[in-house]
């Protein structure tokens, strides 16, 4: 089955590539689509026939078999090739543990506080059983990241809009790039402390004050 799926997936990807070969130089592999190929056009529709027919009714039938009453519950509320605006709430809940005591640490909770996110759940830095020298979020499924990644993990937990930004954080460069800049211009590493603790952030902002009533922002 994965030597089928590796097939379905690689077979128009090399027929595309060929006809870019015998085509003139600088043209777009995107307009391979409209070329009139009827190679690369049969590739697709045997590719989508073989998956639609073959490949997601076994997928289907070896994830209920392994996963039972969870698996049926989350098709019925995630339907195929079809985003959520919310995240789907049965997974186990995350955790992202943020430092009270520094402003910018602070009112990025309150930010998330306030767009209701969707099995996460904040935890004080200061509390964490370790000493914590950045932001730290701990997945349900247990995986971890740490400062700016662990941040543009929580965006998850919002809606669709906010996810896709914490998707392009995410990846190593624009995740080194975003932590370059936030730990020279908004808050350097340094470890957790309780509230009311100066914070060494390069504004010398270290407002903690009780969250305003959230707007109803989505």
């Amino acid at each position: 089955m994965i030597l089928l799926r590796y097939l379905c997936l690689v077979v128009p990807v090399l027929l595309a590539a060929a006809r870019a070969d015998s085509s003139r130089a600088g043209r777009a592999g995107a307009l391979l689509a409209v070329t009139g190929s009827w190679a690369l056009a049969a590739a697709a529709v045997l590719a989508v026939a073989v998956g639609a027919a073959v490949a997601d009714p076994h997928e289907h039938d070896h994830l209920d078999r392994r996963y039972g009453t969870s698996w049926r519950a989350y098709r019925r509320a995630v339907r195929p090739w079809w985003p959520r605006w919310r995240p789907y709430p049965g997974n186990p809940p995350a955790r992202l543990w943020l430092d009270a005591g520094c402003g910018p640490c602070a009112r990025t909770g309150r930010f998330l506080l306030c767009r209701r996110p969707t099995g996460l759940r904040l935890r004080p830095a200061a509390r964490h059983r370790q000493v914590l020298w950045r932001a730290e979020y701990v997945g349900g499924d247990g995986h971890i990241g740490r400062g700016v990644v662990a941040v543009a993990h929580g965006l998850d937990h919002l809606q669709r809009g906010w996810a896709y930004l914490g998707w392009l954080l995410r990846p190593p460069g624009p995740a080194w790039l975003a932590q370059l800049v936030t730990d020279a211009m908004i808050a350097p590493p340094h470890p957790a402390r309780v509230r009311g603790d100066p914070c060494p952030t390069p504004s010398s902002d270290c407002s903690t004050a009780p969250s305003p009533r959230c707007a109803n922002t989505g």
